[in-house]
């Protein structure tokens, strides 16, 4: 039998046949739990069930998993100490703060992930989310921006009736030329053409309605991501057994997932959840009152508009806002 095993440490699919105790020790051979750890429980199916751990004599075949089924492994330490609940609280002072809601049915955490604030930031969240390319790879990163970058350009350059100066907002040279700078910001339009490249549905959960703005592709996309826009900002929605921002774990996000699937359509319920919990904290911008500087001349402005009227006059696009 063929499963897919995810644990705090690592996914795997792995191969194994006869009896329960065999999967324990598949388990533990393929490095899915630490030495010092035990195989405290294995779920699997949808919603998650969990299997019968006292007797590892039973044939796999009598558990109810199946070939093909994703198992779910917890661990706890064999050994309990003096010190634990003092390092518990630790743990949870430091990942308290990280924008978070809780499955139990799943066993996982739906996660805000913040990418840079360097005005590429949708393009960073589509790397992040499709093809994992984490923030922390400098020159990767910037590489493959770029292309997205000229992917834009190419398209509205090979459909001009579609987008025309009156969809952009100014010529239609100026905004191939401008949409390829490191300092200007992605929307709508760049989401649209990139989703329909990739084949892939975006979903922009925008944080101050706390609604949907979906990027559908019409054709054959099966899979989607999720996005958080604040009004100035995109970040990433992920989903992770462990609550942390270590690179490790990191890559350990799921992002991408099929469209009408259970585990989907449970995604966005906590997705919209964590959207709630962000809108608490202050967490979008108003884009028709927020300030922000011109960080190249330094000229106050009012709103996203002001912004672009500022840009459209001096060929200025990096800004940053001004906190109250």
């Amino acid at each position: 039998m063929r499963f897919r095993i995810k644990s705090n440490i690592a996914t795997k699919v792995v191969t194994v046949e006869g009896t329960l105790q065999n999967l324990v020790d598949e388990i533990k051979k393929q490095g899915l739990v630490q030495e010092s750890n035990y195989v405290m429980s294995i779920k699997y199916g949808f919603p998650p069930q969990s299997v019968q751990l006292d007797d590892k004599s039973r044939d796999l075949g009598s558990l109810g998993i199946r070939s093909g089924d994703q198992l779910i492994v917890e661990t706890s330490d064999s050994t309990v100490q003096e010190a634990e609940p003092a390092v518990a609280e630790v743990t949870r002072k430091k990942t308290e703060d990280i924008p978070n809601v809780f499955n139990s049915d799943l066993n996982s955490y739906t996660i805000l992930r913040n990418v840079p604030d360097d005005n590429s930031c949708l393009f960073n969240s589509i790397l992040y989310a499709k093809f994992a390319i984490r923030d922390n790879e400098g020159n990767l990163v910037q590489e493959e921006v770029s292309k997205l970058r000229t992917l834009v350009s190419k398209a509205i350059g090979e459909n001009p009736i579609l987008y025309d100066e009156l969809v952009l907002g100014r010529p239609v040279d100026k905004y191939r030329e401008w949409i390829l700078k490191k300092d200007s910001w992605g929307g709508a339009i760049e989401i649209g053409i990139i989703a329909q490249h990739l084949n892939l549905d975006i979903y922009c959960l925008d944080v101050e309605s706390a609604n949907f703005i979906k990027f559908e592709n019409s054709s054959s996309a099966e899979e989607f991501i999720v996005l958080v826009y604040s009004g100035i900002h995109y970040d990433v929605m992920a989903r992770n057994l462990i609550l942390s921002t270590k690179l490790s774990d990191k890559r350990k996000d799921e992002c991408v997932f099929r469209k009408g699937s259970p585990e989907g359509k449970l995604f966005l319920e906590d997705c919209q959840e964590l959207c709630r919990l962000l809108q608490t904290k202050n967490y979008s911008t108003n884009t028709t009152t927020f300030r922000v500087r011109c960080l190249e001349c330094y000229e106050i402005l009012v709103g996203e508009m002001g912004a672009s009227n500022h840009g459209n006059k001096t060929g200025h696009y990096r800004f940053g806002e001004i906190k109250d």
